[in-house]
């Protein structure tokens, strides 16, 4: 995948890049619907795992220690094309895409319409 990718990625494109080592499919989707249907190799980040939790900015940024565990968990590297979904209009997956430019990384793109496209266009 040589390049920047484009930020806004369409469900047909991503289901071509699938099997790509280069690529880091990352679902951000409530846990019951992570387990009931994701794109195939995706890895799965509950949304709470984004933020801090903490009084008074609960939505902070994670301590810099747990963003490192979250990215050595999910497998991350800088040099991957990551796409991120999720199953709420695009907020979650958002918050991703941001965390991932806060550390420098610039090869993300957003799965357009998330997880109802891939399903509704008939994806696996």
């Amino acid at each position: 995948m040589p390049g920047k990718p484009a930020l806004i990625l369409e469900p047909d494109a991503l289901e071509a890049l699938l099997g790509d080592p280069a690529l880091l499919v990352v679902d951000l989707c409530q846990p019951q619907n992570w387990r009931q249907l994701h794109v195939p190799g995706a890895v799965h980040v509950n949304p709470s795992e984004l933020v801090s939790g903490l009084p008074p900015a609960s939505g902070m940024l994670p301590p810099l220690g747990q963003l490192r565990a979250l990215m050595a968990r999910i497998g991350y590297t800088p040099d991957k094309h990551i796409v991120a979904y999720d199953d709420e209009g695009g907020g979650w997956a958002g918050r991703f895409i941001w965390t991932l430019d806060v550390i420098g990384h610039t090869r993300s793109s957003y799965l357009n319409g998330g997880l109802h496209a891939w399903y509704r266009e008939g994806h696996p």
